[in-house]
């Protein structure tokens, strides 16, 4: 895993170029790890336990949850959790954030190895 850039440029006109942003590329036969729940159907509530079900690569020891809506972290779920059975009892938050609704995904990522990555699906969370 790394991050890589493409550069582009054009050999007859000096200073004439441009780079990609970063990007990773993924290899599922080194680490991989599969989001089963939440989904796009789920929606939960501020306070209640929820279980957040996933699958993960048998190297995977540790792995790291966080909240985001859209591409912004709003906070840490867990840091270091056993893979174990494949699930994480949490209780639910917004982290303070209630305006992003239906706009939420929980990130799981290997803690040995945070190229390692996967995000579930959008999902809800309500305040009653």
């Amino acid at each position: 895993y790394g991050f890589y850039q493409f550069r582009i440029e054009d050999c007859g006109v000096a200073g004439c170029d441009d780079e990609s942003r970063t990007f990773g590329i993924d290899d599922p036969d080194i680490c991989w790890i599969a989001v089963n729940q939440p989904n796009t159907w789920e929606e939960w509530v501020v306070g209640n336990t929820e279980f957040i079900l996933y699958n993960a690569d048998p190297d995977v020891e540790f792995i790291n949850m966080d909240l985001y809506t859209g591409t912004i972290f709003l906070g840490t779920i867990v840091n270091n959790h056993p893979v174990g059975a494949g699930f994480y009892e949490w209780q639910v938050t917004d982290f303070g954030n209630p305006d992003a609704q239906d706009f939420y995904k929980i990130r799981i990522e290997n803690a040995a190895d945070t190229y390692c990555d996967v995000d579930s699906e959008y999902f809800t969370i309500f305040r009653q």
